[in-house]
């Protein structure tokens, strides 16, 4: 068939071409749309796991939630006490007993001496989370192992954090049922796939989530307590003999000294010498 034959079957049936063509642009404006909305709530639920993965909630200005009349605290202090001489191993014993019955974990401890001999002496550093009911009663407990050098107690409202932390889990949580109910309405292949996809992400964005707010409630259940168990130092422990070679060094040192003085008044004693001689020859005359 010659080419102004095709065209002229073309212009016959121009109806039925406008027809198809029509057909198959609106089949693939529909299934972008159908993507872009995927891709849209996809970056959203990125977004979301990004948030969550760094611990910090969605940032919402100056928002410290006066109206929350149950505050969230939670509290640090640090307290330093000193026993004497030869009773840190007691001390160390009351202040573990001490714990033990406050219910408080030990996190860390560490032990240290210092000098040797008649001059040694310990000092301890302990790190403990103790539950808020036993926590009063723990500091009263290891104030009165020793004399108290320092103490101090910091409390820190952390409401935002909590509140912050809680509604974004909400918020997920609603993206989450969001994307289950497209997967459920979804009937393309490609579109499964991507949900399937982002359901995975935001369900590892609500767990970091929930871990956020479970963190934020170990907080306010636990204090923090850092302890320090000092041993007063021996009253000889700045008592030492002098060393034979310090005496000797020290003799050398003073003999070093009287030379100098004397090699500095030879010249001035060659002066005295010679006006001494003019003024015996200024008497003669």
């Amino acid at each position: 068939m010659s080419l102004k034959k095709q065209w002229q079957t073309v212009k016959d049936n121009w109806l039925i071409v406008s027809a198809v063509v029509l057909f198959l642009l609106l089949t693939n404006f529909s299934g972008i749309s159908s993507i872009s909305s995927v891709a849209q709530e996809a970056m959203g639920g990125y977004a979301g796991m990004d948030m969550a993965r760094s611990g910090m909630p969605y940032p919402v200005p100056g928002n410290f939630y006066p109206e929350v009349e149950e505050r969230k605290k939670t509290v640090f202090a640090s307290l330093r006490t000193e026993v004497e001489t030869g009773l840190f191993a007691e001390g160390e014993r009351r202040a573990k007993l001490a714990f033990s019955d406050a219910g408080a974990l030990l996190v860390s401890e560490s032990v240290n001496v210092y000098e040797t001999g008649r001059k040694e002496y310990r000092r301890g550093s302990y790190q403990v989370k103790v539950p808020v009911d036993g926590y009063a009663g723990l500091v009263l407990a290891l104030k009165g192992i020793g004399e108290v050098k320092s103490f101090s107690e910091n409390v820190q409202d952390i409401t935002e954090q909590y509140v912050d932390a809680q509604a974004n889990l909400d918020a997920e949580k609603a993206r989450l049922a969001r994307y289950q109910a497209m997967f459920k309405e979804a009937t393309r292949t490609e579109d499964k796939i991507t949900l399937s996809d982002r359901i995975f992400e935001q369900e590892r964005t609500i767990r970091y989530l929930e871990d956020a707010v479970k963190n934020v409630n170990k907080q306010v259940q636990y204090s923090s307590l850092s302890f320090e168990l000092e041993e007063k130092r021996p009253k000889y422990a700045e008592i030492v003999f002098v060393r034979f070679s310090q005496l000797v060094k020290n003799l050398v040192d003073n003999v070093n000294a009287v030379l100098t003085l004397l090699f500095s008044l030879v010249p001035w004693a060659f002066v005295a010498l010679i006006g001494f001689g003019v003024w015996k020859l200024a008497k003669r005359k």
